[in-house]
């Protein structure tokens, strides 16, 4: 197993399906010891855009930001809405009062959650995972091993991220991380060190630890696209936010500028931006003022990927195998991209 470390300044982790902009334990002690704020709130309070199954931080500062006012399309912004996530073929999200409700393909059941209220959830590619109001998490969906790999260890959790294949990471309260599922598999134990926050995607994970630290593992030991991508983290700066999927991680700067690396292109807008996400061919970023812009192969996805919605104003978006879904400010849920099984159609 292979491994970068570099410092950064961390305040969420993206995830593909992932855990959003929800903010781990420990990264309020980063802050507090860097003598910086928070980001600025994209929601009418002062709060922060997410929190990784856990408190929802106050906010005070942010990066420069956008200010280009969104356009008024005279629909009500209004919805119960907290948090989506998109997967490969459908989508999973959580209402305000903590239901959990699931759509598009749902072969392996993994758009059947359980009922239990929660208050984060993580649709991957056949599996989903969430985390409890208690504290303990679940996941639903494929068992590629067959030997109930996604039955997820006991105890509490702050993130659980629901990655490609049937991977599956969480970190405990105490900054521990810890793998299940294919991941174990793969080859991932048990990492030693404390973390903040952590992604994963097949045979590549990347977890930041109290100090500011990101380091990056691969299973793969050389000449394959993941060990590149770890070969490739930066070395220098301080960064706000970061996501990974396949092959590819990007991350948000202190200035809000966005920087990729990885196989395949790394190109990224110019501009100031609160938050980017990678889904498994396109990527999404979020501005301040709560205006979206993607990017990627057109030609190989087609316009519909790219086509944010109009006038939507977003405090939380998640990019995902062919199509991408967000809040609204106003709490709806909206989606957009290829909706051949429904996973761009949330319900009410």
């Amino acid at each position: 197993m292979r491994a970068q470390s570099t410092r950064f300044l961390v305040l969420g982790l993206l995830g593909l399906g992932g855990c959003g902009l929800f903010l781990g334990t420990g990264v309020g002690e980063l802050l507090e010891d860097s003598g910086l704020g928070w980001g600025d709130s994209l929601a009418d309070e002062s709060r922060s855009l997410d929190t990784a199954g856990g408190e929802v931080l106050p906010v005070d500062t942010a990066p420069p930001v956008d200010t280009e006012p969104p356009i008024d399309t005279g629909v009500e912004d209004v919805g119960d809405w907290a948090y989506v996530s998109a997967g490969w073929a459908h989508s999973c999200g959580v209402k305000k009062d903590g239901r959990v409700l699931c759509w598009g393909l749902d072969e392996y059941g993994q758009a059947s959650p359980p009922a239990e209220t929660m208050s984060i959830v993580s649709a991957g590619e056949t599996h989903s995972c969430g985390i409890k109001l208690d504290g303990t998490a679940a996941c639903w969906g494929y068992d590629s091993v067959g030997t109930g790999d996604l039955d997820v260890p006991e105890g509490t959790w702050t993130v659980v991220e629901a990655a490609w294949g049937q991977d599956c990471v969480g970190l405990r309260p105490d900054g521990s991380l810890e793998f299940w599922g294919r991941a174990v598999h793969e080859g991932f134990g048990n990492l030693e060190g404390t973390y903040v926050a952590v992604d994963a995607d097949s045979y590549f994970a990347c977890g930041i630890d109290r100090g500011g630290t990101i380091s990056c593992w691969s299973t793969y030991l050389g000449g394959d696209f993941r060990a590149e991508a770890v070969d490739e983290t930066p070395t220098s700066g301080r960064f706000l936010s970061l996501e990974l999927d396949g092959s590819q991680a990007c991350a948000v700067d202190a200035s809000g500028s966005i920087l990729c690396w990885g196989h395949g292109s790394t190109w990224a807008p110019s501009g100031t931006f609160a938050a980017v996400d990678v889904g498994q061919f396109h990527k999404c970023a979020l501005r301040g003022d709560g205006t979206v812009t993607c990017w990627g192969d057109e030609d190989y996805l087609g316009p519909s990927v790219f086509d944010v919605p109009k006038g939507a104003r977003f405090k939380q978006i998640s990019a995902g195998g062919w199509h991408s879904c967000g809040v609204t400010v106003g709490g709806r849920a909206l989606c957009w991209g290829w909706d051949y099984s429904g996973q761009s159609t949330p319900p009410e």
